[in-house]
C-alpha cells in the first residue's frame, strides 16, 4: 500500500532525515522548450523538500523568463507538499516542461502534471493511487473524522487536476487511483498523463584508430 503522507504521522527518522536532492544546473539551448535552467526533485517529497525546490523556482523565475526544466524522480510524499509545488509551477511566469526520470509516483506524477510539456523517459513509471493514511492507536475519534473528511475533498481536488490535465473522465481517474494504478511511458502517453516520451540518446560509433605509421 502507497501512503500520501501528512506531518502528523511521520516517524521523526522521516521527519529529520537527509532531504531530497533539489539541485540547479546551467546549459542553454535554442528551443523555448529546449531547456536551459534544470532543477531536480528526488526522493520523498516533504516540507524541507517543497521548501527548497519552491524557493528555486521562484528564484529562477526572478532572474530570468527562461524556461526552466523540473526533473521528477520521486515515488510521493505529503499531499499538502505536491499542491504546493503544483500550484507554484502553475502561477510562475515561465514556460516550465516537467520530466519523469525513474518514477514520478503519487506526488511526484502531481508535481508532473503542472509542466506546459509533460515527458518521461523510455523505462520511467508514473502511479496514481487514493489519499490514505496510517493511523495509531492514540487517535481520536474525532481526529479520526476529520482527517478522513480531508482526505475525501483532497482526493477530490487531486482527481479534478488529472482530468482536466488528461482529458480523462473523472470516474477513470478515481479507478486508477483505487487500482494504484502505474503506467509504462506508452500508456501515460496514450491516456493523456504526459505529451511525450523522451527516447534514449543516439550515441555516434567511434571511427577506427589509423594503425600508427613506422
Amino acid at each position: 500500500m502507497l501512503y500520501w503522507l501528512t506531518e502528523d504521522i511521520m516517524e521523526p527518522s522521516q521527519k529529520n532525515g537527509p532531504e531530497p536532492a533539489v539541485a540547479p544546473t546551467a546549459a542553454a539551448g535554442p528551443d523555448p522548450f529546449d531547456l536551459g535552467r534544470t532543477l531536480r526533485i528526488s526522493g520523498m517529497i516533504d516540507w524541507n523538500a517543497a521548501e527548497a525546490l519552491i524557493t528555486n523556482l521562484e528564484t529562477l523565475a526572478t532572474v530570468s523568463n527562461d524556461p526552466i526544466r523540473l526533473v521528477i524522480n520521486s515515488p510521493g510524499g505529503l499531499v499538502a507538499c505536491g499542491l504546493a509545488i503544483h500550484d507554484t509551477i502553475l502561477r510562475l511566469p515561465v514556460l516550465v516542461t516537467t520530466e519523469i526520470v525513474g518514477c514520478g509516483y503519487s506526488a511526484g506524477a502531481l508535481i508532473a502534471q503542472a509542466g506546459h510539456r509533460r515527458l518521461m523517459t523510455t523505462h520511467s513509471a508514473l502511479l496514481l493511487h487514493e489519499v490514505t493514511e496510517e493511523f495509531n492507536g492514540s487517535a481520536g475519534l474525532s481526529h479520526l473524522r476529520r482527517v478522513v473528511t480531508e482526505n475525501k475533498a483532497r482526493q477530490g481536488v487531486i482527481e479534478g487536476i488529472f482530468a482536466e490535465r488528461c482529458k480523462q473522465p473523472r470516474r477513470a481517474i478515481r479507478s486508477w487511483c483505487r487500482d494504484e494504478r502505474a503506467f509504462g511511458a506508452q500508456e501515460a502517453l496514450k491516456m493523456g498523463l504526459v505529451d511525450g516520451i523522451i527516447p534514449p540518446a543516439a550515441v555516434p560509433e567511434k571511427s577506427p584508430t589509423p594503425p600508427a605509421k613506422a
